[in-house]
């Protein structure tokens, strides 16, 4: 199908307050306009849609979850993550807020600690998850320093310059994130591709027979 829109008709279009063909990215025009469906090609759209697939494949295969669905007073995080559209602190720790209660706070540590019989002293879910993957011989491919440094830029501040001297740990997150140089958006967009590859990497636990 091919739709031509003379230049008097997209005048109309923009003053009457009407999406322009030429401004629609081919998802918004396939779905919009041909009514066709599409896959998201928007990063946060594509973890989202991967997301909810993997929490109904994984199950489907093991009978459990190794991250847990959200519970209904955490269901809003989901839908409301995005790229910030500024450099606004406070938009920021909000989305790295909601991705550690996605990631982090729902691995599922009681079943993983059943798995291995038990856990080490202190050792917390990130670890138990890493300690999960060595066992199936999976390699974590760099997701679990992922979500390590994920934790830590949660629990500290974002401002770029600081008085402060950063513990190991924040000094660590700060080069991991190159929170010191890049945009905030270009940071979510990073936390978003090594969520999806951290969905990619578990996908292949969920292709090996799990003991529940």
């Amino acid at each position: 199908t091919h739709i031509t829109v003379s230049s008097s008709d997209a005048e109309y279009w923009k003053g009457d307050g009407m999406p322009r063909l030429d401004l629609l990215s081919d998802v918004a025009y396939k779905r919009g306009v041909l009514a066709e469906f599409t896959q998201p090609e928007a990063t946060d759209l594509v973890f989202k849609d991967a997301l909810l697939k993997f929490y109904e494949r994984f199950y489907k295969r093991n009978g459990w979850h190794i991250i847990k669905p959200l519970s209904d007073k955490d269901s809003y995080r989901l839908p409301a993550l995005h790229i910030p559209v500024d450099d606004s602190e406070i938009e920021l720790k909000n989305q790295v807020e909601s991705m550690c209660v996605i990631l982090v706070e729902s691995i599922n540590a009681s079943k993983l600690e059943s798995i291995l019989c038990g856990k080490t002293e202190n050792e917390k879910s990130i670890s138990l998850l890493k300690r999960f993957l060595e066992m199936k011989q999976i390699d974590d491919e760099g997701t679990i320093d992922f979500l390590l440094n994920l934790n830590t830029l949660r629990n500290m501040k974002l401002h770029r310059i600081s008085t402060s001297k950063p513990k190991p740990e924040q000094k660590r997150a700060i080069e991991y994130f190159s929170l010191e140089s890049s945009s905030f958006s270009d940071i979510m967009m990073s936390i978003f591709n090594h969520a999806n590859r951290l969905l990619s990497v578990l996908i292949k636990v969920s292709q090996q027979a799990v003991p529940v």
